[in-house]
C-alpha cells in the first residue's frame, strides 16, 4: 500500500508540482495486458497562481511529449517517434462554492497522416472537465514529411500551455 501511495504521489507531482493526494486508484495494475488507468483525487491549491483578480492553474499535458523531439527545422533521415499507440488523458476541475471559471482553454483537433491530437472542454457549473487525446499510428516520421509534422507538434504544444483561471 505504501508503495501505491508514492506512486500516486510521484504522478501528482509530475502533473502538478505541490499537489497532495487524496486518494488514488488504480485500475489494471497487475494485468498488463490491459490499459493502465490510474484515478486521483488530488488537493492542487498550492498549484494556483494570481492573475490579477484571477487564478490561473495548468492543463497537464503529459500525454503530449514530442515537442522535445522537433527542435531541428529539417531532416535528412527519419524521426522515429515510437510504437503506435493511444492516449487518453482526462483533468476535472471542481470549484468551491462561489468560485467562478473567467477562462477555460479552448478545445481542438489536429491532424497528421501520422498522428491526430484532439483536446475536448466542457464545463457544467463549477466543473471543468478536459481531456487530451493522442492517437500516433506511425513509428517513423519520413525526412520529407517532416516539416508538416513538426509544424503540428508545435502549434499543438502552445495550444497546450493554456490553463484554467477562476476567480473565487
Amino acid at each position: 500500500e505504501e508503495q501505491r501511495q508514492m506512486v500516486y504521489q510521484r504522478m501528482a507531482s509530475l502533473l502538478f508540482t505541490g499537489a497532495r493526494v487524496i486518494e488514488g486508484r488504480g485500475h489494471n495494475v497487475d494485468d498488463i495486458t490491459q490499459r493502465l488507468r490510474l484515478e486521483l483525487d488530488l488537493d492542487i491549491t498550492s498549484v494556483a497562481h494570481r492573475e490579477g483578480d484571477s487564478h490561473r492553474l495548468p492543463v497537464p499535458a503529459l500525454a503530449f511529449g514530442l515537442d522535445n523531439r522537433v527542435r531541428l527545422e529539417a531532416r535528412q533521415t527519419p524521426m522515429r517517434i515510437g510504437l503506435p499507440e493511444r492516449d487518453r488523458f482526462a483533468v476535472r476541475y471542481t470549484l468551491p462554492s462561489g468560485a467562478r471559471f473567467a477562462r477555460l482553454p479552448e478545445s481542438f483537433e489536429r491532424e497528421h497522416p501520422c498522428m491526430t491530437v484532439r483536446r475536448s472542454v466542457e464545463q457544467e457549473g463549477n466543473e471543468a472537465s478536459v481531456v487530451l487525446e493522442t492517437v500516433r499510428t506511425c513509428r517513423d516520421i519520413a525526412a520529407d514529411a517532416y516539416p508538416e509534422f513538426r509544424e503540428l507538434v508545435q502549434s499543438t504544444a502552445n495550444a497546450l500551455q493554456s490553463g484554467v483561471v477562476f476567480s473565487l
